[in-house]
């Protein structure tokens, strides 16, 4: 049974690092009616200002989230423009190989 809790808590392959869980708002915000007593008045307001501490927890994981995301987007940029210019370098090896060998097959000493 442990084994199986272990295995699902780990990062599935391509799944982001972080995982935010976007927080819930407090239900006597929106419950029925006004606040009975100063008890639920105060103990409401704590629920709230932990929703926003939670809300700007997911915040920040989002930008985190979002920053990775431009980092790997970024990189594979690189990667695409690498990966073109030996492309560009290995036809330019090449058409020079042809241009050198017609030169020699049209008689040229010197090519």
């Amino acid at each position: 049974m442990i084994r199986i809790l272990a295995a699902a808590m780990l990062p599935l392959p391509g799944s982001a690092a972080a995982m935010c869980f976007e927080p819930s708002e407090p239900y006597c915000i929106r419950a029925y009616g006004t606040f009975d007593d100063q008890f639920s008045f105060e103990s409401c307001r704590g629920q709230l200002r932990s929703y926003q501490s939670d809300v700007e927890s997911f915040l920040d994981c989002q930008q985190r989230e979002i920053d990775d995301s431009v980092t790997k987007i970024e990189q594979e940029q690189d990667n695409i423009q690498t990966a073109q210019r030996k492309s560009r370098d290995a036809l330019d090896e090449f058409n020079s190989a042809v241009e050198y060998w017609n030169c020699k097959a049209n008689g040229g000493s010197i090519c």
